[in-house]
């Protein structure tokens, strides 16, 4: 199988060490202040469309500083040659900060879209995604999450999923901003 689209990296500069977390509480990260701009790639009728770039319109993280879950979710837009696609992604990892303040969470959601499509399949009600999300939380006392996100559909065509997304994100805490200086790589 030939890798296809473009791939996306954040660099986060001033990683959270895990002594300066927080012992108790959950801090809900849900402000998008930087990353990529998703990528899409899908098939119509079989055949892969050339890659368009969506929109993250949402991305939130919770993470539970007692316990070390932590929940995920995102939702984005996309141009699809049609009335436009939409995705949703959620997952949770109950253990994802234990010992570290870099993690993995298993994604899953779908798509809708009625441009996707190939023999055995159609999205215009949905198709089943499957992905993750590797973060690490950022800033001197954990005030953002960065990280990248992938996700695929289950029907393939010829070994290929219909549909891929891929993107970059930071999140800072709503209740909490105050304007810190991350620095991204933007695509």
């Amino acid at each position: 199988i030939t890798a296809q689209g473009s791939a996306h990296l954040i660099t986060l500069k001033n990683p959270t060490v895990s002594n300066d977390l927080p012992n108790s509480g959950t801090g809900t990260y849900n402000a998008i202040r930087g990353g990529t701009a998703p990528t899409v790639l899908f098939a119509t009728n079989g055949s892969i469309q050339p890659e368009v770039v969506g929109n993250l319109t949402t991305a939130s993280i919770s993470v539970n500083f007692s316990t070390g879950a932590a929940n995920a979710s995102f939702a984005g837009s996309f141009a699809d040659g049609g009335n436009g696609g939409t995705f949703t992604l959620s997952g949770e990892n109950t253990t994802a900060f234990n010992n570290s303040t870099f993690a993995n969470v298993p994604l899953s959601g779908s798509v809708v879209s009625a441009q996707i499509s190939h023999t055995n399949s159609n999205c215009s009600s949905s198709c089943a995604l499957t992905g993750r999300t590797d973060m690490q939380i950022v800033g001197s006392t954990g005030q953002g999450i960065g990280g990248v996100f992938d996700a695929t559909t289950l029907p393939r065509v010829g070994g290929r999923p219909v549909f891929g997304v891929a993107g970059s994100y930071l999140l800072e805490q709503t209740s909490n901003q105050q304007n810190f200086n991350f620095q991204f790589l933007q695509q």
